[in-house]
């Protein structure tokens, strides 16, 4: 054997070792990062174990090999001495030859251990690559799922704020629903006893029946003229009878209503001479103070702004917590400004505007009237008869109804009627240059008057109607706690809802008396000197406004919770009445009072977590601290979004 075959023999199993190494280096680190799960890296490992050992079989040959290489070079460097071996060792010779070929052999064979293990590793590319497939279309199938998932989440979002605004519907369902088995339940008691009453008369029927046969039976046996005549005096004294019973009923029936309210002569009173309306305010204000009676300068503009515009916005609601004024300040503005002043308690149990106005009780068959129905009849000019202003109305007097914890029972049941009429009324021109007659040809007043309930006797008398002048004023009062009830958007609409909340300073000697002393007796406000302060318009109202009202209004229609025109022309009207020395302040002012009292309540119920109620809030708070500049309200609106007690918005007002 030549050294040339031998080291050529070395070197190929050298490159076959290397490339084996290097071929298990690769598998190692590029291959089992891909495969996806165990199964798949067991089975890569032991085809790397198995190389790993046919490596190590490799090297032993090689280290033969190397020996053989070594002892060839021996005999080569001991000359003919190894050439005479050879010849004398010829056998030898053969048997290296033969090894050498088993050498070859076993080459070969690692070849193709080489070429399967090739082979395997393909079907193992192809097996990732199937895996790799089906990964990305699993991370499709994933990414579609996402895609529902987000679009689900966002009709559930939808579903989540119809099913709020259903649940409030149903609720305001259920309420009704109860109150109308309550009134069945009434109806029926007074069934039963329009029964009982029926079941009386008909006994009384039967014995005057068997009473007048037995007379009958008597006064056969008498004579024929004289039963005759018997007969005819009996009737016309029954009809004489029926007769005198119906004119002393229908005498008797209104004499509640016809009694006055108001005792007062004034015959004897003066009306108040006109006072610029600022001085009066200060001057109101100033004696407040005087009297360590504490009232916010901004809410008496309100209040007084609110009861200005009655037109318009024809109920003010004073809410807050108990003890903090809220009766206090109407009763005290009716005592500065010599208006009249009523004070209802609203109970509980009402639910129909009789509550508010009286019924007819079909046991004294009479009406029987409230001091509001008193009240307002009293002042009557187009339908009482006994009114003592008929033809001079613009020196009727001022009156102030204060409906107190008004929302004890459910407003929209006993007072949405008169609310309704309340707003009616402004289309109804009352212009004092013109006589009544005048004014009744130019309207239709029978729009905006009551209908009083006169029971059975409707149909045989004349049936009477009530007018709410402009000289009166209604006031409502409202604790909110969880015995009450909420605001509608009705009411909302046709109100302006004014705040009490804790106040900043705790005082206990005002000195009401001393207050009301100020004040004359003997001089009242007439609805011709209101009408004079109601004109007052203070200057011109900046055009912004309607851009700004605008912009608002688009953002509340995102929602679902725009405003129409009635609230834009109240909000105009309410700014224009505004009382202020320049109209920067008029209008930022007002327009705050405004936005507090009409605006944001409609917000109420919203979920503040929504992305687009999100955004909705903060457009609104953006555009309201341009327009306003008032801190009160942005701070309160801010608290307003981040009260984290409720997942839904809440507008509790501005407390100044």
């Amino acid at each position: 054997m030549s050294v040339s075959l031998l080291f050529n023999i070395a070197m190929t199993c050298m490159f076959i070792l290397v490339a084996i190494v290097l071929f298990v280096i690769v598998v190692y680190h590029s291959e089992i990062k891909k495969l996806p799960d165990y199964a798949k890296r067991d089975m890569l490992k032991e085809q790397i174990g198995a190389a790993n050992r046919t490596l190590l079989d490799l090297e032993e040959q090689k280290k033969n090999m190397e020996a053989e290489i070594v002892q060839a070079n021996s005999l080569i460097a001991q000359g003919e001495f190894q050439r005479k071996w050879m010849t004398d060792n010829a056998d030898t010779y053969e048997e290296m030859k033969r090894q050498i070929t088993q050498a070859k052999l076993d080459l070969s064979q690692v070849a193709d251990d080489t070429k399967n293990a090739e082979t395997k590793l393909d079907e193992v590319k192809e097996q990732l690559e199937e895996i790799d497939k089906r990964l990305l279309e699993k991370t499709n199938e994933k990414n579609a799922v996402e895609l529902e998932r987000n679009r689900l989440k966002v009709e559930s979002s939808d579903l989540m704020s119809t099913i709020v605004r259903q649940r409030q519907d149903t609720k305001l369902l259920a309420d009704r629903l109860e109150d109308l088995h309550k009134d069945i339940n009434e109806l029926e008691h007074k069934k039963a006893d329009l029964e009982n009453q029926c079941k009386q008369l008909e006994r009384q029927d039967q014995n005057l029946t068997k009473h007048i046969a037995e007379r009958q039976a008597e006064l056969e046996t008498m004579h024929t003229q004289h039963d005759d005549l018997t007969k005819k005096v009996t009737s016309l004294e029954t009809e004489f009878a029926g007769f005198a019973g119906k004119q002393e009923a229908e005498s008797k029936v209104w004499e509640d209503l016809d009694r006055p309210y108001i005792t007062d002569d004034y015959k004897k009173k003066e009306e108040r001479a006109f006072q610029q309306e600022e001085l009066w305010l200060e001057e109101f204000m100033q004696r407040l103070g005087d009297s360590h009676i504490i009232f916010n300068e901004r809410t008496i503009k309100a209040f007084h702004t609110s009861l200005k515009v009655a037109d318009s916005s024809p109920l003010t609601v004073l809410a807050g917590i108990s003890g903090t004024g809220k009766s206090l300040l109407p009763m005290l503005y009716a005592k500065a400004a010599g208006m009249n002043f009523i004070q209802i308690a609203v109970q509980p149990r009402w639910d129909s505007p009789q509550d508010l106005l009286g019924f007819y009780n079909y046991m004294q068959k009479k009406f029987k009237a409230t001091e509001l129905s008193r009240l307002l009849w009293q002042f009557d000019v187009y339908n009482n008869k006994g009114c003592s202003f008929k033809g001079k109305e613009q020196t009727l007097p001022m009156n102030i109804v204060l409906l107190d914890e008004m929302n004890l029972a459910r407003i929209e049941y006993y007072f949405s009627d008169l609310l309704s009429k309340l707003e009616v009324r402004r289309a109804v021109d009352d212009d004092f240059g013109k006589s009544m007659e005048e004014n009744e040809k130019s309207f239709n007043r029978r729009a905006a008057e009551i209908e009083i309930e006169c029971g059975a006797l409707k149909d045989s008398m004349n049936s009477r109607h009530l007018f709410i002048g402009r000289n009166t004023l209604f006031i409502g009062t409202m604790n909110e706690d969880e015995t009450t009830q909420i605001l509608s958007d009705k009411v909302i609409d046709r109100s302006n809802v004014l705040r009490f909340g804790k106040p900043d300073k705790l005082t206990g000697d005002a000195d009401i008396s001393g207050f009301e002393k100020k004040y004359h007796e003997n001089t009242y406000l007439s609805l011709a000197a209101w009408k004079q302060w109601q004109s007052n318009t203070m200057g011109a109202i900046p055009e912004r406004i309607g851009t700004e009202m605008e912009q608002i209004n688009n953002e509340l229609n995102k929602v679902g919770r725009p405003f129409g025109h009635r609230v834009w022309q109240a909000i105009t009207k309410y700014i224009i009445a505004y009382p202020a020395e320049n109209s920067s302040a008029k209008y930022q002012y007002a327009l705050a009072d405004q936005i507090e009292m009409k605006i944001l309540p409609k917000l109420n119920g919203l979920e503040k977590d929504e992305g687009n109620v999100r955004d909705v809030l903060d457009n609104v708070a953006r555009i309201v601290e341009n327009a306003t500049k008032d801190n009160d309200l942005i701070q309160a609106f801010e608290t307003a979004k981040k009260d984290t007690s409720t997942a839904f918005f809440q507008w509790k007002g501005v407390i100044r």
